[in-house]
């Protein structure tokens, strides 16, 4: 692991990363998948995670309240901070591309079926 000082990571990617892990394991799969949108409703994150409380999932306020903003009042939409969003994609792309391609794929079909 880089040391704070190294230089050779930025200091936001050390504290993103440092944040990330603290996650539990099934917490941290939700946020890679979920960064692969711009902006996450209820049925974007049941199509990106497998999961069927996606609406639950993105109003848990403990678990992702640094990293995951509402955008309105009626909190039906939301977005992962920019930063940590980028982050998420990034660690995914390298670790998993196809998954990463995969969720790219699920998010467009979920786009497509509520705009379409």
């Amino acid at each position: 692991m880089d040391r704070l000082g190294s230089g050779r990571r930025p200091l936001s990617q050390y504290l993103l990363a440092n944040a990330f892990e603290q996650l539990s394991a099934e917490m941290q799969g939700v946020l890679l998948a979920l960064g692969n949108a711009s902006q996450l409703s209820g049925d974007l994150a049941n199509a990106l995670t497998g999961h069927r409380d996606g609406q639950e999932l993105l109003e848990r306020p403990k678990s992702m309240q640094l990293f995951l903003l509402p955008l309105g009042r009626e909190r039906q939409w939301y977005c992962l901070h920019h930063l940590f969003a980028e982050f998420l994609r990034g660690r995914l792309k390298t670790s998993d591309p196809e998954c990463f391609k995969q969720l790219h794929f699920n998010a467009s079909l979920e786009f497509t079926h509520h705009n379409g």
